[in-house]
């Protein structure tokens, strides 16, 4: 199977070519618009590159590519994927325009594309235990999720500054970490969300992009928080607590707690997730 990678210059994209990698995949092509970064990369790999992901696809036969991209330009990219016909993934948020990024979605299922984006967590480990653990906790009453990481600087040092601008990230925190967990909600729920309280800040690096979320969502049957953040400290900290009529489950580090009454069982969930993610996307296409 011949792979493609759009916009490589994405933080994310190592992990993805990492994990290809290892699992034998064959990379052909990868596009940047920086020149320079898009040599580095294809002579580590051996492959072709393009500073126009729009020649790449024209001069390439690929099977399937990984896409990445400021967010700004994500729905771009997207939408010239579909119409070439190419099954892809794409890294999240899809855009800055929620609108424009449910027509993509309604475009791609009329072409009967396969399509998948990068809500990692889905397939995590933690996340598998937690959906067997549901059937014994009773009615999900209370969700929690907290993921607070480092300055946003660091996107400066991943050569990744257009994070840092709204016009091209389209915000920060929340649509760059918080997605994770609202998809969450209604992932572990099967529910469709209201907001019914949010809160962004931006009070330590008084950027245009927010460096703290906290929103309040409302399923039929569940109240859930989710709080994000970037902060001066670069250890990052992720905590989840599910509560249920009949038990919980906590999330601290690396370890799942699972309560039922006095009885707990603590699993070790320690994975590379992205890799996992990749795994389970090539096996779904094929």
């Amino acid at each position: 199977m011949k792979i493609g990678l759009i916009e490589v210059s994405h933080w994310h994209s190592g992990m993805y070519i990492n994990a290809l990698l290892d699992l034998g995949e064959n990379i052909v092509a990868i596009s940047d618009r920086n020149e320079i970064i898009a040599k580095k990369i294809a002579k580590e790999l051996k492959c072709r590159y393009y500073t126009d992901y729009r020649k790449m696809l024209e001069r390439e036969s690929l099977d399937f590519v990984f896409s990445f991209g400021r967010h700004v330009d994500m729905p771009s990219i997207i939408g010239t994927l579909i119409d070439y016909g190419v099954p892809f993934n794409t890294e999240k948020p899809c855009g800055i325009d929620y609108k424009v990024v449910e027509r993509l979605a309604e475009k791609a299922h009329e072409k009967d594309l396969f399509t998948s984006v990068s809500f990692v967590k889905r397939v995590s480990v933690k996340v598998g235990e937690i959906l067997d653990f549901l059937s014994k906790m009773g009615d999900i009453k209370y969700m929690y999720f907290k993921y607070i990481t480092g300055p946003p600087s660091r996107y400066v040092e991943w050569k990744c500054p257009w994070m840092l601008e709204k016009r091209y990230a389209g915000g920060g925190s929340l649509i760059n970490l918080g997605v994770h967990y609202i998809d969450l909600v209604h992932y572990l729920t099967g529910e469709s969300a209201e907001v019914e309280y949010s809160l962004i800040l931006n009070e330590i690096y008084e950027l245009s992009i927010e460096e703290y979320a906290l929103v309040v969502l409302k399923t039929a049957k569940t109240h859930s928080i989710v709080e994000v953040a970037y902060t001066p400290c670069h250890k990052p900290e992720e905590y989840f607590s599910i509560i249920g009529t009949s038990g919980r489950v906590i999330l601290l580090g690396k370890e799942l707690i699972k309560c039922l009454g006095k009885k707990r069982e603590v699993v070790d969930i320690r994975e590379d997730e992205y890799f996992k993610f990749v795994e389970k996307t090539i096996g779904r296409f094929r």
